[in-house]
């Protein structure tokens, strides 16, 4: 299962609510949780630092800017 904060803007209600979807995913058997974490968003960034989640490789994507040609 895996849980997010799309709209959230306090930190005290996200607990509230992802605390409530965690007691969900226990009632009804889910063995693991999983979570995306964007280090620009102040609240995944608070959710990975709040919850015992196993550290996992973190992944970095790069980019390269280029342009195309009109011929």
């Amino acid at each position: 299962m895996t849980f997010s904060w799309f709209g959230g803007t306090s930190t005290a209600n996200l607990w509230i609510l992802q605390a409530k979807q965690i007691q969900w995913a226990i009632e009804h058997h889910f063995k693991k949780l999983s979570g995306e974490f964007d280090n620009s968003d102040p609240l995944a960034w608070s959710t990975y630092r709040h919850w015992p989640f196993e550290p996992a490789p973190v992944l970095t994507t790069l980019g390269r800017k280029f342009t195309i040609e009109k011929n």
